[in-house]
């Protein structure tokens, strides 16, 4: 198991960014909003449009590491890790059977 840890690390840290990004959403386009009102005013046109941007670039980045994420190699056989039928919740490799850790 030892010999795969810069591997295991990686992929953690993608789960990891993938989590806070989700639970990021809300307060970010909230603060958007916030924001695009102290600058353009409220009820205005720029303000949404902006707020929408922001919105949007965000679902594209999440949904772009949810890719990176589901598509993550394992450190074995060098193969999808996860299963399409089990996702991210699976334990071990769909290929070669090494177990998550």
């Amino acid at each position: 198991m030892n010999d795969y840890q810069t591997e295991w690390q990686e992929y953690k840290r993608l789960r990891t960014r993938f989590f806070l990004m989700w639970l990021a959403y809300i307060p970010l386009c909230i603060a958007a909003l916030v924001i695009s009102v102290l600058i353009f005013g409220k009820g205005s046109d720029a303000g949404i449009l902006a707020t929408a941007i922001v919105a949007f670039v965000w679902i594209f980045l999440f949904l772009r590491l949810g890719k990176r994420l589901t598509a993550w190699k394992c450190p074995r056989c060098h193969k999808r890790f996860e299963s399409w039928w089990k996702g991210w919740f699976t334990s071990d490799c769909a290929n070669c059977g090494l177990p998550k850790s």
